[in-house]
């Protein structure tokens, strides 16, 4: 994984992990947890459709106590399976040695491409320019793409910030209408405005 997310840093890819469903198995003693991932780049080109992937874990400890990390082991065994199923990375198992860093190619030059079509409003709407992200006739998870896009793209916590006043009435709505696809996005703004907080601090 940290050969990969490296990988993925040179060439400007993120992947957005969101929760999608979850329950239990075997009389309450696996908790399962599905996400959907899809990929984001730099240029602001996402994913044409999320990818879903599952992890599994046991609900109780070696003791027999609640195993209070159950569901991060789910969130990491999930993203685990997504990275090597999408890269085609072989298991130890497989007799596979663990894969070699990526030499970067300076000539190799990123594509432009449009972004997502819940951005595009008569003007183009920059990362470092706060507005109202139009929702249009797409999917929730179209205009929370676009507005990831633009927070993990914000210059400065106070630029983050303005993208969350700005948005303020449309957050209210998908909190309403999707609860989980709100907390997820909610996590990502604060992460990164924990990010852009500590460059800040004389």
């Amino acid at each position: 994984m940290d050969v990969v997310n490296d990988a993925m840093s040179h060439h400007g890819l993120v992947l957005q992990q969101g929760e999608i469903a979850q329950g239990f198995l075997d009389k309450g003693s696996v908790v399962f947890v599905t996400y959907e991932f899809y990929f984001m780049h730099e240029s602001g080109q996402c994913s044409p459709r999320p990818v879903k992937s599952t992890g599994q874990s046991k609900t109780r400890d070696s003791k027999g106590g609640y195993d209070d990390k159950s569901i991060i082991k789910c969130h990491t065994q999930a993203r685990k399976a997504f990275l090597m199923s999408t890269f085609q990375i072989k298991t130890a198992d497989e007799g596979s040695e663990r894969p070699r860093k990526e030499t970067p190619r300076p000539d190799i030059q990123q594509p432009k491409n449009e972004m997502p079509d819940a951005v595009k409003a008569g003007a183009i709407i920059k990362p470092d320019n706060p507005v109202a992200i139009p929702r249009g006739d797409g999917q929730w998870q179209d205009w929370t793409r676009s507005w990831l896009m633009m927070i993990n793209g914000a210059p400065d916590a106070a630029t983050c910030e303005a993208w969350l006043a700005a948005n303020g009435d449309t957050l209210n709505k998908l909190e309403d209408e999707l609860l989980q696809h709100y907390q997820f996005i909610m996590r990502e703004y604060n992460k990164r405005l924990r990010k852009l907080l500590p460059s800040e601090q004389p």
